[in-house]
């Protein structure tokens, strides 16, 4: 029940952004009019391109997004609050839903785009995950999304960014309720030292496509690279995992991990969606 709540928000998320572009009127959602407040335009006015800047994890990575970019939520670690939650949790769902951070959300207005980053701390679940389950972790993320959007055209691949592997995904997508309001939905997950994360985007147009794929990566400490290379998409896919034993033991933590993964991305537009309303 909460991951359907959850995915209602997102569709609404994505319709309050969609009604924000300047060549739409304002959309009345539930019978109130949702207006973009001047601090969400911050740095949309600069002369000249954006500065880029560069948000640090202490989960081993970076990213780097254009000051023209609100940054609507940000957590670098594991809220205390929510480490709590998890210490304290009666279920595994409950403990991988209080183990998935928000570790960065933000959105562009013109026209209306969201980027954002889950992790999943390996510290937290009390489990380190290999290799082994990223297509399951990302093709769970996605399936997670195509609860609340239709999907056309949908591609996936995986590739790699120094020592690590990514996998990636691509479609057309748009709100079940609002197929007008349609987008660009790319997903990226990699497994990481201390955490599993996913970097997701909902790009209105091309631009904002961009921005998300040739934002600036560093993972654990390795060259500074674009989160998805030009030819991610065309490149040979990596072999598939050696252990494929151990990939069948664990299906069922697989599966809670991934609904949890998704779950976050659900609460991260909800989280989006009640900033950008005041």
């Amino acid at each position: 029940m909460k991951t359907l709540i959850c995915a209602a928000l997102l569709v609404f998320c994505a319709v309050t952004f969609a009604a924000q572009s300047p060549d739409m009127p304002p959309s009345v959602l539930s019978g109130n009019s949702l207006d973009i407040p001047p601090s969400a335009l911050d740095g949309t006015l600069l002369a000249g391109p954006p500065v880029a800047k560069v948000h640090t994890s202490d989960l081993g990575f970076t990213y780097s997004l254009p000051s023209d970019w609100t940054v609507l939520s940000e957590h670098p670690t594991l809220p205390w609050e929510q480490q709590a939650a998890a210490k304290y949790a009666g279920s595994n769902k409950e403990k991988l839903d209080a183990c998935t951070v928000d570790v960065l959300t933000a959105g562009h207005p013109h026209p209306a785009s969201i980027i954002s980053i889950s992790a999943m701390p390996f510290n937290c679940i009390g489990q380190y995950l290999t290799g082994d389950y990223l297509p399951s972790l990302g093709a769970g993320v996605s399936r997670g999304l195509q609860r609340s959007l239709t999907v056309a055209n949908p591609a996936h691949n995986t590739y790699t960014l120094g020592t690590h592997n990514l996998w990636i995904e691509r479609a057309t997508v748009a709100p079940i309720e609002h197929p007008d309001q349609k987008g660009t939905l790319e997903t990226v997950c990699g497994i990481l030292s201390k955490a599993a994360v996913c970097w997701v985007a909902f790009a209105a147009d091309d631009a904002a496509l961009k921005t998300f794929e040739q934002g600036a990566v560093t993972l654990e400490g390795e060259a500074a690279t674009a989160l998805v290379p030009a030819d991610a998409m065309t490149r040979k896919p990596l072999p598939p995992a050696g252990n494929q034993i151990l990939g069948i033991r664990y299906n069922t933590n697989t599966l809670f991990i991934c609904i949890g993964l998704f779950a976050a991305l659900f609460l991260i537009a909800f989280t989006l969606f009640k900033r950008w309303r005041q």
